[in-house]
């Protein structure tokens, strides 16, 4: 049984292969171009809160690690005098090291940026304060959400 089989000339074959390249630029071009256009969406907006221990827990001016529901690592900082608490990032804005709670501040090993209790640059390398994360206490349970920054 004999099937006619169309005539593939070589010129066909590479227009048919520079189309489906065309296509594939197009797509790598057009879809990070759409992410970028389309708005941020805040985490708060999908997170879910954990519990992370009870105001008892961390004495006034010290801190406590946590993992956000995220999965980042999170000090959670009663701050002295003020008695409110604030919930940062523990990874620095530098080059993602992992900062410690060195008396009254926050600090990076790896290059040396410190942070005060708020996450604000005391000095660099880091370029940005640490992201804060949503923090919220129900009776003596705190519980902590998503990041505040959009992201």
């Amino acid at each position: 049984m004999d099937f006619p089989l169309r005539e593939l000339t070589r010129r066909k074959f590479f227009n048919f292969l520079a189309g489906f390249g065309a296509i594939g630029v197009i797509a790598m071009v057009t879809y990070p171009l759409l992410n970028f256009l389309r708005p941020p969406r805040r985490s708060s907006e999908s997170a879910s809160y954990v519990e992370v221990g009870t105001l008892a827990d961390i004495p006034e001016g010290k801190g406590r690690d946590a993992i956000a529901p995220d999965g980042e690592p999170v000090i959670i900082v009663n701050l002295t005098g003020e008695g409110k608490l604030v919930a940062l990032s523990k990874r620095c804005t530098h080059l993602g090291c992992i900062v410690q709670l060195m008396e009254n501040e926050l600090y990076c090993p790896c290059h040396g940026a410190r942070f005060n209790l708020e996450g604000k640059v005391i000095t660099g390398p880091a370029p940005k304060p640490l992201p804060k994360y949503e923090l919220k206490v129900v009776g003596e349970k705190i519980q902590l959400g998503g990041p505040l920054e959009v992201v």
